[in-house]
């Protein structure tokens, strides 16, 4: 599907009959449609609903992986211990891991 996902045009057959055509977007926004005629979203687009309740301003019609990773939000890196104002005591607990040993 991902290849489809990337074309100009998809034109989908059910029982030697167009069931669907339009671009991408069009066809894969069909979901209930696509399923009538036994095929599915692109596992990007099915990943994309799957995250959208945790995520709800991901956009719409991420049909590829790159589209996917493309809309996701920014990961917040997390603050380094030295930011928080904590010295580097190394590990007493384990001798040897602060002396790169």
């Amino acid at each position: 599907m991902e290849e489809a996902a990337q074309a100009r045009r998809v034109i989908a057959l059910n029982q030697g009959k167009i069931g669907l055509d339009g671009t991408p977007q069009e066809v894969f926004s069909s979901q209930a449609r696509l399923e009538e005629i036994g095929l599915s979203v692109p596992p990007a687009a099915a990943l994309a609903d799957r995250l959208r309740p945790a995520l709800p301003t991901l956009p719409q019609a991420l049909l590829t992986g790159d589209a996917l990773l493309s809309g996701l939000p920014p990961y917040p890196t997390p603050r380094s211990s030295t930011a928080m104002g904590i010295a580097n005591q190394g590990n007493p607990g384990r001798p040897g891991l602060d002396r790169g040993c």
